[in-house]
């Protein structure tokens, strides 16, 4: 929270502003409001306080949302804007996934009012915003947006390669939110991925898998799953193109990859 402190001095009157959460030494932004008293003192407000957001459903790889309210009766410095993941997560139960100050809109403190862009990821479920004032305290939840959905829930995402330390092999790893049938196209030519291996593992985690709070509590989000194709029996210094994804969830963008130069005797 920004607080303004006036010092007056002989025919001079000095502002000086401070943030009152300065002091805090926190490993993420967010645990600040976990450790406080949020979760213990969450009401809900009859302010006629309004939220809206720009869009209601993003593409599958996220977007750019503006946040507007209005409406807001004594704005304060610590009102602030919060996601919640999913959106009908119990604000009792549940810590937001990211926030911003409504100060940061210049015309949220005169006017009671403002807007704000956030860049939201795929979180595989529906999102929605919160106005909420007093966070450090007795927290209200002024007001609620609407939902805010993704084009497709399981779009193949966060794709990585790994080497096994066998020549010849490739892993490939992504995710999806539901377990589906993931599989992996490549081939020597782009657009002609001729060969389709299928996962060969898929595995996920649940709440009580993990070592504690927060991660565990107020701050778990469902991950998904977790899919390993191993492509193996590839030929030495060779470009290959790949897709990895489902028939029916739909196929990640093409990449490449080039495997090592061939080693042992007569290698050049």
């Amino acid at each position: 929270m920004f607080v303004k402190k006036a010092l007056l001095l002989p025919g001079l009157l000095l502002v000086v502003g401070y943030d009152c959460f300065a002091h805090m030494v926190e490993h993420n932004p967010l645990e600040a409001f976990q450790k406080s008293q949020w979760l213990n003192h969450v009401d809900y407000s009859p302010y006629n306080i309004s939220l809206d957001v720009s869009r209601s459903r993003l593409p599958a790889e996220g977007g750019w949302v503006e946040v507007t309210w209005s409406n807001v009766p004594y704005p304060g410095s610590d009102d602030l804007l919060a996601l919640f993941v999913p959106a009908e997560a119990n604000p009792r139960e549940t810590s937001f996934a990211k926030y911003q100050w409504a100060i940061a809109s210049p015309d949220h403190l005169p006017h009671g009012k403002g807007t704000l862009r956030f860049h939201l990821l795929n979180m595989r479920t529906d999102v929605c915003f919160a106005f909420i004032r007093n966070p450090k305290e007795w927290s209200v939840v002024a007001a609620q947006s609407d939902i805010i959905s993704f084009e497709n829930f399981n779009i193949p995402l966060q794709g990585h390669l790994a080497l096994t330390g066998i020549p010849g092999e490739m892993l490939v790893q992504w995710t999806t939110r539901d377990l589906g049938n993931p599989e992996v196209r490549f081939g020597t030519a782009s657009g002609q991925l001729e060969h389709t291996v299928a996962a060969r593992e898929t595995v996920t985690y649940a709440r009580d898998e993990l070592c504690g709070p927060p991660a565990s509590t107020v701050g778990y989000v469902d991950p998904g799953r977790m899919h390993r194709a191993l492509l193996q029996d590839l030929q030495p210094d060779t470009r290959y193109f790949y897709q990895y994804g489902d028939k029916d969830f739909g196929f990640s963008p093409e990449g490449s990859f080039v495997t090592a130069p061939p080693t042992g005797p007569g290698a050049r």
